[in-house]
């Protein structure tokens, strides 16, 4: 037989005549139409994957496989003989079982069963036919030698398979050790003598072509196609009547019309509803042939999809259509898209925050107008009991008898003006809302007379609207203690300026934030904007650090060993204030260079004019902080105003503080480069760099560290806690006196771990950014997972410990919230869009778990998650192969794995887990010795 790739088919076909080519396509046939008939499903893989393979390359050459189903849809029997390399010849039975099975039922069931035809297999890449030598043609003359053998046809062997033969489990082990990677070329130029054999052209031409494709997606698709060339016009995109040559002449054409055929529908000022309702009624059957092909369930949107669809089929067959006229009627459409109330940003009824409208998208949009309370339709009380049950959620009466106590005995009725933020239902009371958006068209003088009727409409967003129609309180409603009010109004009143803001505030949020518009910086620099008023877009980099680690505090208390510090501890010494910052406490937290070519002293007025946004005048920041106290914030609560006026009489009336402004004078152009190094670093304090030995020593001394570094070497190859450790008693040492050694001194001993502390407390942004939230309200719910049973119940929070019932704000949701609110201190604040997402960004990395879960196809071609229990048998598998499993070689053979991460591709029977998590492995080489490691991944359960 030639060897050109149907050399097993040139055998099979020769007693009948047939040609190579034919039977090689009707054994494909037959392989994809029969498959399913298999009972074994590794059957039905094999005979899949033998049809794909034959039908992939005419040079590829068939195997057992081809030869069972051959003697299968032909009810003859195969024998094949071949050679040990012992020199032993052996012969297997190569019949399908139903062959066997049909013989026994009569010569009628199988007439051609006692047929033989006997193949005989080189071991390597050839079949030839076996005949009896009474019947044997005389010999042919030698054939020249072949060309050396290409590379594999694929790069992954196929593994050899279990065949389904009357001849049992010992000749499918036979075979597998005969079939071998073929090393012959694809295909091989006819010889001169064979001048009967047909070449390659002659054989595709030849081959069958399946009527159609079995794909559940082809169906769709051609179906479309059909719908697209038959039913719509050629340009869907030109309006019926008009011309394509008349697309620049500007023409108004009509805003919708229909694209079929023999369809003249337009209108000039249509919309798509309009559209798709006249499709749906006039040419719903032409679509719903299409239609039927969609997966189940079919959308309720199906027949304007398959419409769209045949449309933007129709349309990639030529260039897109382009236009005076086109752009003409885009442009209108665009701008009627817009125009009137069709695109606004309304606020949410119940949580107050602003969401984006669009009226052509509103159905699957984030907010909606709605009518909460509805009319009467009959005599039932339906219509009652739901206005009933809405204003029992948001009942401002329910709200105040849980929420109104703020901190230091303050009361929320007595600071704050709720009117702004309640609507009155006729016959029920009041409700808490944002009534921003209120409107009326039945009653326009409602929205100011804050009362909601039948026929009163506000927006409300998707969550609290699901919420609501299930009787239930929305998480993020201002019911739910998310009532933040303004900011106070002296911040605007007063023009209160940053380091004012820094002399009454709690706790700095340190963070470097910079203009992101270069060409507004003409208009005036950040400094010079109103507080929490910023004009232009700004940048942050860096992290969010509002309570750094008091390292001087903690050399204090070492120092309160000391004889005279604790005779000043017990004599009941009074601590200052901690507000308002001044003096040291000031410079600590804020640092004003001020650089001038001045050769004399700058005057106050001077410094007042270029620094005016460091001025401190002291009577605001007394009354700062008192109207925080009064106003209920818990940071502020503690204070004695009487201390704080005290305190505060070091702040200057109308200037800047001295502690924090540093002048560096005399500066020439000349000058200038030598005076890059940032004298601000801790390396260089801004302090005069002329002063004596002594003096510089006493500088750093009182300079607070700018950097917090895990350790106190960066040297990896020491034990880091014996050097701390080390640190620790050296210090200790130094600060013990000679009377101290005589005395038994109380041992402190401090120990470190891995476990993370759970340390987040819900009041942590009501204290960072106490000006924003002016009540300590809206905080968010924390669950801190190691945290004690006290501990846990300190961090539950305002709202939990008012109501334990009510539902829990999430971080995440009420990040997104804040973002969204309509009190604008929240997005003009220059840090607290920044700190937000430096807090969620870090607890994500400290807190979430790397890991994914895998899925698979199931039956139904749909997504399946694997179990962790999957999962897990898949690893095992991978682990146990690695150590004692085998792979097939690019010969087909079995050879053992030996720990290789590279050798799991070419493993037969991997589970689907085991699959998905190989996909996953990595090998990590190791420096030294010729191993290598293999890390799998890890999940979580």
């Amino acid at each position: 037989m030639s060897g050109d790739g149907n050399c097993l088919f040139h055998a099979l076909g020769e007693n009948t005549g047939e040609s190579g080519a034919c039977l090689r396509a009707l054994i494909i046939q037959y392989l994809r139409e029969n498959a399913e008939a298999e009972e074994d499903e590794e059957q039905v893989q094999a005979w899949l994957q033998e049809s794909q393979y034959l039908q992939s390359d005419p040079g590829h050459w068939g195997g057992d496989t081809a030869i069972i189903a051959f003697t299968r849809m032909r009810q003859q029997r195969v024998l094949l003989h071949w050679r040990t390399p012992n020199g032993d010849i052996l012969t297997s039975e190569r019949t399908h079982s139903d062959v066997d099975e049909a013989a026994q039922r009569g010569p009628h069931a199988a007439p051609n069963a006692t047929e033989v035809i006997h193949l005989w297999y080189n071991g390597r890449d050839h079949y030839d036919l076996l005949v009896p030598i009474d019947r044997a043609p005389p010999p042919a003359p030698p054939l020249p030698p072949p060309p050396p053998p290409p590379p594999p046809p694929h790069p992954i062997p196929r593994p050899a398979k279990r065949r389904r033969t009357a001849a049992g489990g010992e000749e499918a082990h036979q075979q597998a050790q005969a079939r071998k990677t073929p090393s012959k070329p694809a295909t091989r130029p006819p010889e001169p003598e064979a001048q009967d054999e047909p070449n390659l052209l002659e054989e595709l031409t030849s081959m069958p072509v399946a009527p159609d494709s079995s794909h559940p997606r082809r169906k769709l698709e051609e179906a479309l196609r059909h719908l697209a060339h038959t039913q719509l016009r050629a340009q869907p995109l030109i309006p019926p009547g008009a011309r394509p040559e008349d697309l620049d002449r500007g023409e108004p054409w009509p805003g919708q019309f229909c694209a079929f055929q023999s369809c003249n529908w337009s209108l000039l000022t249509g919309t798509e509803q309009e559209l798709r309702e006249h499709v749906q009624q006039e040419h719903a059957t032409a679509l719903q042939s299409v239609a039927q092909h969609l997966p189940k369930p079919i959308p309720a949107d199906a027949l304007a999809s398959v419409y769209n669809e045949a449309i933007a089929l129709r349309c990639r067959e030529a260039a897109p259509v382009a236009g005076s006229s086109r752009d003409r009627s885009a442009l209108r459409s665009f701008a009627e898209a817009t125009s009137k109330d069709r695109v606004e940003a309304i606020i949410c009824f119940c949580c107050a925050c602003i969401h984006t409208r669009v009226a052509d998208a509103e159905a699957a949009g984030p907010i909606r107008w709605r009518r909460l309370i509805q009319g009467p339709p009959s005599n039932d009380r339906t219509h009652a009991e739901t206005t009933e049950r809405l204003h029992d959620i948001l009942s401002i009466d329910k709200y105040l008898g849980l929420y109104d106590d703020l901190a230091g005995d303050v009361k929320l009725t007595d600071v704050a003006e709720l009117n702004e933020w309640t609507v009155t239902i006729p016959g029920l009371g009041d409700i808490l809302c944002c009534p921003e958006d209120h409107r009326c068209h039945a009653n326009p003088q409602h929205p100011s007379q804050h009362t909601l009727c039948e026929h009163c409409e506000v927006p409300l967003c998707r969550d609290c609207a699901q919420h609501l129609d299930n009787g239930q309180l929305p998480p993020l409603s201002l019911c739910n203690d998310m009532w933040t009010g303004y900011s106070p109004a002296r911040l605007h009143a007063e023009k209160v300026t940053v380091m004012e803001m820094i002399c009454a505030s709690p706790c700095v949020t340190t963070l470097v934030c910079m203009s992101m518009e270069a060409r507004h910086r003409s208009e005036g620099t950040t400094l010079d904007e109103k507080a929490q008023n910023a004009r232009h877009r700004l940048g942050a980099r860096g992290n969010a650090l509002t309570f750094p680690l008091p390292w001087e505090d903690l050399l204090r208390n070492l120092e309160a060993h000391h004889a005279e510090v604790a005779e000043q501890d017990q004599a009941g010494a009074a601590a200052p204030p901690s507000l308002p910052r001044t003096g040291k406490a000031l410079a600590e937290v804020a640092r004003v260079l001020l650089k001038t070519n001045k050769t004399g002293k700058t005057s106050e007025t001077e410094i007042k004019t270029l620094l005016h946004q460091a001025t401190v005048r002291r009577d605001v920041v007394v009354n700062l902080i008192h109207d925080m106290q009064r106003l209920g914030h818990p940071a502020f609560q503690h204070l004695r105003m009487a201390d704080v006026r005290e305190a505060a009489s070091q702040l200057p009336e109308g200037g800047v503080p001295p502690e924090v402004l540093k002048i560096i004078s005399g500066l020439s152009e000349d000058d200038e480069t030598a005076h890059k190094l940032q004298p601000q670093k801790a390396a260089a304090p801004t302090d005069a760099p002329e002063q004596d030995m002594q003096r510089a020593g006493a500088i750093f001394a009182d300079q607070r560290a700018r950097a917090v570094v895990p350790e106190g070497c960066s040297t990896d190859r020491e034990d880091q806690n014996a050097v701390a450790t080390a640190a620790l008693n050296d210090l200790q040492t130094q600060l013990r006196s000679n009377e101290e050694n005589e005395k038994v001194l109380e041992t402190m001993e401090v120990r470190t771990g891995n476990i993370l502390v759970d340390q987040f407390q819900p009041l942590y942004f009501a204290t960072a950014f106490s000006f924003c939230f002016a009540h300590g309200t809206a905080c968010p719910d924390v669950q801190n997972s190691n945290s004690t049973a006290s501990n846990r119940a300190s961090a539950q929070g305002r709202r939990r410990d008012k109501n334990p019932e009510a539902p829990q704000v999430q971080i995440f949701e009420w990040a997104t919230a804040m973002q969204r609110r309509a009190e604008t201190q929240f997005r003009r604040d220059w840090s607290f869009g920044f700190t937000l997402w430096n807090y969620l960004f870090r607890t994500m990395v400290n807190t979430q778990g790397n890991a994914f879960i895998y899925s698979v196809a199931d039956e139904n071609h749909e997504s399946r998650a694997l179990t962790t229990k999957e999962i897990l048998e898949g690893q095992k598998q991978i682990q146990q192969k690695l150590l004692r499993g085998q792979y097939l070689d690019i010969n087909n053979q079995l050879k053992p794995i030996n720990g290789d991460l590279t050798k799991l591709r070419f493993v037969p029977g991997l589970s689907e887990a085991a699959l998905k998590a190989r996909s996953s492995c990595k090998e990590n080489p190791i420096k030294h010795g010729p191993t290598r490691s293999a890390s799998l991944p890890s999940f979580a359960a």
